[in-house]
């Protein structure tokens, strides 16, 4: 352990000049958590529980549901799940939910939908649309990526701490519920692990020595907020609202991530 505490997240605000977060923090590699960039998305009246199953169960494509579960006993320890169906993830979702019993299994790799079916709810947001119109960066969800990926929970569950081995920025945004991030570059974290992307220590990084003893940031998303994570950051998610949905927004490759992939 470094002993070194870590920072909060910068916050901008909801009028930040696309140029000035470009240029500050995409460029930077640096994350950052942009203010109500969803408050007025109509998806954060009309996404109920009820509502997303409904949504979720007519239009995801999976057989069967990939969850990632972490031990009452050791939380270091995490195990792979698999449901039958996403309805069956409802029902333990929604018990979770009405009985306030902390969510031991969820999503590990979210659900995808088609665009065309949140799009309405969930518009590109602004700054991220102005950035992309200017060329500056390549937005994968006005390129024609057919599928938005959502995170769907209930509250007291934590993800083992990684990073996505995609190679790409990516923007969350916190459309119901709230989250804490804690986040760390790779050089920040000794390697535990053999697999590239899962690497990082055995650790419950929701407990302040954990994650205190790395340099790196904590962010905590409010409802309407969005994270911006620049590729390859190390990232554990402690999902702290009763009811959580998450959408991402992601970018390709470009040249700003030549440094961060090699």
């Amino acid at each position: 352990m470094t002993g070194v505490e870590a920072e909060p997240v910068d916050r901008l605000q909801e009028n930040v000049s696309p140029e000035y977060f470009f240029h500050h923090y995409y460029v930077q590699r640096k994350p950052v958590i942009l203010s109500k960039v969803a408050r007025s998305w109509p998806a954060r009246k009309k996404w109920s529980l009820e509502a997303m199953r409904s949504m979720v169960c007519e239009h995801s494509d999976v057989d069967t549901v990939e969850c990632v579960a972490h031990s009452k006993t050791d939380p270091t320890h995490y195990s792979n799940v698999t449901l039958p169906s996403m309805g069956r993830y409802f029902d333990y979702l929604e018990q979770c939910v009405a009985h306030k019993k902390p969510q031991e299994a969820a999503l590990k790799n979210g659900v995808t939908v088609p665009r065309s079916v949140v799009e309405a709810a969930c518009p590109v947001p602004k700054v991220l649309k102005t950035l992309h119109n200017d060329r500056k960066l390549a937005l994968r969800d006005m390129l024609g990526r057919e599928k938005a990926r959502l995170f769907i929970s209930a509250g007291g569950f934590h993800g083992r701490c990684h990073y996505d081995r995609f190679g790409y920025a990516f923007f969350s945004v916190q459309v119901k519920g709230a989250k804490t991030w804690y986040l760390y570059k790779a050089s920040s974290l000794p390697l535990r692990r053999l697999a590239a992307f899962d690497n990082a220590p055995l650790e419950d990084f929701t407990r302040p020595e954990v994650h205190n003893g790395h340099s790196g940031w904590v962010a905590k998303l409010q409802e309407g907020d969005m994270l911006f994570l620049p590729p390859l950051t190390y990232h554990s998610v402690c999902h702290t609202g009763g009811y959580n949905v998450n959408i991402d927004f992601a970018c390709l490759p470009d040249v700003h991530w030549v440094p961060a992939i090699r």
